[in-house]
């Protein structure tokens, strides 16, 4: 079971952990809520150094600089993933009955990671039903009549931009990792590597750029819902990007070929 699984399974996922990874990496580049809660300034990063130069200072020349030094590993990676699953694509089929000596330990170590997320989210859960957590842990519904009073319209508009973001990104996701892994253009790996920049960025750097670009005409979209859903559509859209291509991948290109010699057209193919 292990040889198979070596020999089988594994190459034919290494697409998706290749994209897994890279994905991984340029999040972990750009994350900056999560070190400046938990971290603070001691252990100072690119992403929240940017920040500071940004608003503290009012260096958009340092900030962007720093911005800059991101993309370096990023493109790193990228060129990386790209060598790592360059030729490496097989037809997706359904294989059952095959089984692995450590499928225990597997479902041990998920186990543990999901009940580690379970219990994070519990305490949240908790936290919102208490008075003060840690000083008066008695329940309350204070903080969600509080929430629903003043926030109710932060909650519709985060609603209604996510609605508006998540069919536009998904149907633009499908489309450039559909063109760039079926269609051979010039500056085709190119056009692949500009859809992931966003996200490897700060989310701050692309907030201040599209103030920029969109504060003036010939397009004025500052403090208008249209400027944070382009940014949502074009900051998130890598991670569908990389999951639909990591799905072609395991879809071999004569299925698609056979489609086609059968008299469909390229659109019903791609249906």
């Amino acid at each position: 079971p292990f040889r198979v699984f070596r020999t089988v399974t594994l190459p034919l996922t290494m697409p998706a952990i290749a994209n897994s990874i890279l994905l991984l990496f340029a999040c972990s580049l750009a994350d900056f809520a999560t070190p400046l809660v938990l971290a603070g300034h001691q252990f100072p990063v690119l992403p929240t150094q940017a920040y500071l130069q940004i608003t503290g200072m009012y260096d958009l020349k340092g900030g962007a600089a720093l911005s800059f030094a991101l993309l370096v590993p990023a493109l790193l990676v990228f060129v990386l993933q790209r060598f790592w699953v360059s030729g490496k694509s097989g037809a997706q089929t359904t294989v059952k009955g095959i089984g692995m000596a450590g499928t225990a330990v597997v479902m041990a170590i998920c186990a543990t990671v999901i009940a580690f997320i379970l219990f994070l989210y519990a305490l949240i859960v908790m936290g919102a039903f208490t008075k003060a957590w840690g000083l008066d842990n008695s329940f309350t519904w204070e903080s969600f009549a509080y929430v629903f009073d003043h926030g109710r319209k932060a909650m519709i508009d985060t609603l209604i931009i996510a609605c508006i973001s998540t069919p536009i990104g998904g149907l633009l996701a499908v489309s450039i990792a559909y063109v760039t892994q079926r269609k051979s253009f010039p500056a085709n790996g190119l056009m692949e590597f500009v859809s992931l920049l966003n996200f490897a960025l700060p989310g701050t750097v692309v907030g201040i750029a599209y103030i920029i670009a969109f504060n003036s005409s010939p397009i004025v979209l500052t403090g208008t819902m249209s400027i944070i859903v382009a940014a949502y559509v074009f900051r998130y859209d890598s991670a569908g990007i990389r999951s639909v291509i990591a799905s072609l991948h395991q879809i071999d290109p004569s299925l698609e070929e056979a489609s086609l010699s059968l008299g469909a057209s390229s659109i019903g193919t791609f249906k």
